[in-house]
């Protein structure tokens, strides 16, 4: 039997015997939970590209388009374009031409200078803007794809439902996502300087995945009560958090923030408040 690749949450009910272990639930679907592995530099994963594709789709035709437009005036230059009729005056001497044919070739002049200057910077500042869009919808797919990964690593290591948002502050924190080259998203897990960590694995000098990472906050005191087994009663054990400061600002200090409790503490204080939280 075929497995489907997601399932809605009757079409996952009906199904019977071993296949529902291979299924992961993501936002009232279930998806079928497979590994990114990578074979000859390619690397082979199940993700929703179906909005990044349409995104970069239409970009491309605007590419397009622009490229199009751009090619009509391709091999013109403003300036050669003034030099020419530069020229076309110096065929006659100027004293002979009476004053309408200096006005024509004054205008052309002009002409040339002020349409095509103006085109070209219009045509550049539009592909400048579809650039920004593109790299944005990169970016957003990239965001995308490490929650992704984070949620694998959570059900692997049991992150608790109600902390699983503050365990992602921690994973976004803690890890920086770019396209591979191929289609798809390489996450580095880097320290407080940007630079990508190495794992903890004896006998490897591979780089630390997501999973690695989680697993490392689960041996943390001040995580470990994001995990199933913490003995912690919960968001109100650590008393209150932070304070309150003008300019709708709620702050709480760097060595409070690195407290899984007294963090998500402050963060609902200042998300009922409808304040900014800051780490000081």
């Amino acid at each position: 039997m075929k497995l489907k690749a997601v399932l809605a949450q009757k079409d996952f009910e009906a199904l019977t015997g071993p296949a529902k272990e291979f299924y992961v639930e993501s936002d009232g679907l279930y998806v079928l939970d497979v590994e990114s592995v990578s074979v000859d530099g390619k690397t082979f994963s199940l993700e929703d590209t179906a909005g990044l594709r349409k995104v970069l789709a239409d970009l491309k035709a605007k590419n397009q388009k622009k490229a199009e437009q751009l090619a009509a005036f391709e091999g013109v230059d403003p300036e050669e374009a003034k030099a020419a009729i530069a020229k076309v005056k110096d065929l006659e001497d100027p004293e002979n031409l009476d004053d309408k044919v200096k006005q024509q070739v004054k205008a052309i002049e002009e002409q040339y200078d002020t349409k095509y200057r103006k085109q070209m910077e219009s045509l550049k500042a539009e592909n400048a803007k579809l650039m920004g869009e593109r790299d944005k919808a990169i970016q957003a797919h990239g965001q995308s794809h490490l929650v992704s990964e984070a949620r694998k690593a959570f059900a692997a290591h049991k992150v608790l439902a109600d902390w699983q948002d503050v365990m992602l502050d921690k994973v976004r924190a803690c890890t920086r996502v770019k396209p591979d080259g191929q289609g798809g998203f390489k996450i580095d897990v880097v320290d407080a300087d940007g630079t990508p960590r190495i794992t903890n694995m004896q006998n490897s000098t591979d780089l630390m995945g997501v999973a690695e990472l989680v697993g490392e906050f689960k041996t943390s005191q001040a995580l470990a009560v994001c995990f199933e087994g913490s003995n912690a009663s919960g968001s109100g054990a650590a008393g209150q958090t932070g304070r309150m400061t003008t300019g709708g600002r709620h702050v709480i200090s760097e060595a409070d923030a690195s407290n899984a409790v007294k963090y998500r503490e402050a963060k609902e204080r200042a998300q009922k408040a409808g304040a900014q939280l800051v780490i000081q």
